[in-house]
C-alpha cells in the first residue's frame, strides 16, 4: 500500500517527492551510519520520516538490509528497531544508576560494542557516561617524600605518577593519642604535605555529602599507589523534584552522579523520622502494608482468604478455574451437629442467584459451588460472574437454612486481585432473624465499591461514627493554613537536598515543597527500606466529599 501511494504521488509531483524522500533516507542513513550512534540524532531522523508516511513497524526487522537499496521504506523499520533497542538499554542503565548492582559494570562495554548491520557502532548517550564514572569512581592515595597525592577516578596503570584527575579532599591526621587530631586541605594539583609521626588518616570529599570517609594507613600508602573504592552513607537522605509533577525522589547516599537528570532539582523539604517499624505482609502476592501492631490480626485475615481460596479452587471445575470476573464465596464450618447455610445475591439485573435459581441467563452469573454443611468440615457456596458484571448494586443474603447458629465468612474478590475483602461474622448474626444482608456492594467502572454500613444497625452506626469524625478532622484540616505548617517537622533537607536522618529510623514523613505543582499535595508516608524510590504525594480534596470518597 505504501508503495503504490508512493507511486502516485511521484505521478503528480515526480521531482518534488523523490528529492523530499530521498533526503529523509538521507539523514536515517546517517544517524544510522554514525560511531557513535546517538539515540536523539535516530529520533529526529524518525519524526521525519513519520512526517513523510514512512511505515514504522515490523517490516524488515528480520534481516538488516543494507545490500538493498536504500530507499525510505526500507530504512525507516530499521531504524524503528534500533530505536527500541537503545530506549530500552537507557531505561534499563537509568534504573541502575538508581540502584547500582554488578550488571552496571558491564554497561559500557555493551554500549561501545553495539553493532548495526554487521558492524560495531557504539553508543552515546549521557546515562551510559553517567554509568561509566560509576564504574570508574574511586579514590587512588599515594605518599612520596613526605607528600600525599590525591587522585579522583579511575587508575592508569600505564603512568606510574598520575592516576585519574587530581582531587580537592579534606584529610584528617591522627598522630598520637595524646594529640588532637589535625585537618588539611589538599592544593589544585591534589597535594598536601604530611607532618612527622603521622600514623594513619581519614580522608572526606566536602563536595560529596553522600560518601562515607574512608581510612587509610601508612602502612599501604608506603607501597605506592593505594586505591580505595567510595562506599555511600546509608544516612544520608537526598530528595529531588520533579517541578509541577507532584512527584519527589529520594535516596539514600550515593555520588552526586548517581541520581537521576532529565529535569529533577535538589529540594528542601521537611522531614519527621519514626523509628516505629511499618512492616509488609509477607505472603506473596499480598499489598497490605501497617504497622507490627496490627500484623498479627491482618495474617489471620490474609491465612483465612488464601485458605478460602484454595477450597475453591480444588472444588471448582478444572477447565472452568480462571474463566471469572466476579466472585463471592461463603464458607463455614459446623462443629458438632451439621449447619447448612445458603447464600443469594440480589444483583442489577433485577434476579436473584439462589440455590432455586442457580443461574442468570442475562449476565451469566452462577451457583456453581452448593454445600449443605457436614459436621467437623468446611463447607462452601460461591456464585462466579464468568464475565464482566453489570454495573450496580449488589446485596448478599445469608439464610440458616437448618441447624445451630454458626459463625462464616463471606470474600468478595474480582479477577484482578485489586478488590478482595472478607466479611467475618458471628454465630449472633443470626439473632435478629434467620436471614440476613451480610454485605453490599456496588460494581462501577473503576472497580468495586464496598459499603460497609449495610451490615446490620451496629455496623451502620459505627460506619456513621467513622464518617463523621473523618468529617471533622477534614474541616480542621481546612481550617489551619497549610498541613505542613500544622505539624511538627524535626529537621529539613538544606538547598542541595540533603539531609542526615541517622540510624535506626524505619519510616519518614515529608512534606510537600513549597513550588509550583505542589499547592494542592498532602504529605506522604514513605519506608526506609524502600529507598530509593519515586514518591507521588496525594492530592488534598477539593470540593465537597460524600461517603463513597471516603
Amino acid at each position: 500500500f505504501y508503495e503504490r501511494q508512493v507511486a502516485q504521488r511521484r505521478s503528480s509531483e515526480p521531482d518534488v517527492q523523490r528529492s523530499q524522500e530521498d533526503r529523509v533516507a538521507a539523514e536515517l542513513f546517517k544517524a544510522l551510519n554514525a560511531t557513535p550512534i546517538r539515540l536523539e540524532h535516530l529520533e529526529g531522523a524518525l519524526q521525519m520520516a513519520e512526517m513523510e508516511g514512512a511505515p514504522i513497524c515490523k517490516i524488515g526487522e528480520e534481516q538488516e538490509p543494507w545490500h538493498l537499496p536504500r530507499g525510505l521504506h526500507r530504512l525507516a523499520p530499521l531504524a524503528a528497531k534500533h530505536q527500541r533497542q537503545l530506549q530500552k538499554l537507557r531505561s534499563r542503565v537509568e534504573e541502575l544508576l538508581m540502584t547500582p548492582t554488578l550488571e552496571l559494570l558491564d554497561i559500557p562495554a555493551e554500549a561501545d560494542g553495539y553493532e548495526v548491520a554487521g558492524s560495531r557502532r557504539g553508543f552515546s548517550d549521557p546515562s551510559i557516561e553517567a554509568a561509566r564514572q560509576v564504574c570508574e569512581r574511586g579514590l587512588s592515595v599515594r605518599l612520596q617524600d613526605r607528600t600525599l597525592y590525591m587522585r579522583l577516578g579511575p587508575r592508569n596503570d600505564r603512568d606510574r605518577d598520575v592516576a585519574g584527575h587530581p582531587a580537592s579532599v579534606l584529610v584528617t591526621l591522627r598522630r598520637d593519642a595524646t594529640l588532637p587530631e589535625e585537618q588539611l586541605t589538599t592544593d589544585g594539583n591534589g597535594c598536601c604535605f604530611l607532618p612527622e609521626g603521622t600514623e594513619g588518616i581519614r580522608v572526606t570529599l566536602p563536595n560529596e555529602p553522600g560518601l562515607l570517609p574512608m581510612n587509610v594507613s601508612m602502612c599501604l600508602l608506603r607501597r605506592g599507589w593505594h586505591r580505595e573504592q567510595l562506599e555511600n552513607d546509608p544516612q544520608m537522605l537526598r530528595a529531588l523534584v520533579l517541578p509541577g509533577s507532584g512527584r519527589c525522589y529520594l535516596s539514600l547516599g550515593g555520588a552526586r552522579s548517581h541520581f537521576p537528570s532529565h529535569g529533577w532539582q535538589p529540594a528542601q523539604l521537611q522531614l519527621r523520622l519514626s523509628s516505629r517499624l511499618n512492616v509488609r505482609c509477607p505472603y506473596a502476592g499480598c499489598t497490605w502494608t501497617g504497622h507490627e501492631g496490627d500484623l498479627a490480626s491482618h495474617q489471620l485475615q490474609c491465612e483465612e482468604v488464601r485458605r478460602i481460596r484454595r477450597a475453591v479452587e480444588l472444588r471448582r471445575n478444572a477447565a472452568r478455574r480462571d474463566l471469572w470476573h466476579l466472585q463471592v464465596a461463603l464458607s463455614w464450618c459446623s462443629e458438632q451437629s451439621r449447619s447448612d447455610l445458603d447464600m443469594s445475591i440480589e444483583h442489577p439485573c433485577g434476579k436473584t442467584v439462589s440455590y432455586s435459581h442457580s443461574q442468570c441467563l442475562q449476565c451469566g452469573a452462577e451457583l456453581d459451588i452448593d454445600s449443605t454443611g457436614a459436621a467437623g468440615e468446611l463447607a462452601l457456596e460461591n456464585i462466579t460472574w464468568p464475565e464482566a458484571p453489570p454495573e450496580g448494586t449488589y446485596t448478599v443474603y445469608v439464610e440458616l437454612f437448618r441447624g445451630p447458629k454458626v459463625s462464616f465468612h463471606l470474600l468478595v474478590q474480582s479477577n484482578s486481585g485489586d478488590n478482595v475483602r472478607l466479611f467475618s461474622h458471628s454465630s449472633s448474626f443470626f439473632d435478629a432473624g434467620p436471614r440476613q444482608v451480610a454485605a453490599t456492594f456496588q460494581v462501577t467502572s473503576s472497580g468495586i465499591v464496598f459499603n460497609p454500613g449495610a451490615c446490620g444497625l451496629f455496623r451502620r452506626a459505627a460506619y456513621v461514627s467513622m464518617l463523621t469524625r473523618r468529617l471533622n478532622s477534614d474541616v480542621k484540616a481546612k481550617a489551619s493554613a497549610s498541613s505542613a505548617k500544622a505539624e511538627h517537622w524535626d529537621m529539613s533537607t538544606d538547598s542541595d537536598g540533603w539531609c542526615r536522618i541517622g540510624r535506626n529510623q524505619k519510616s519518614l514523613r515529608i512534606a510537600p515543597p513549597k513550588a509550583l505543582g505542589f499547592e494542592l499535595c498532602l504529605p506522604a508516608e514513605v519506608l526506609c527500606e524502600d529507598l530509593p524510590k519515586e514518591v507521588v504525594f496525594p492530592q488534598r480534596p477539593s470540593g465537597r466529599i460524600n461517603s463513597r470518597q471516603w
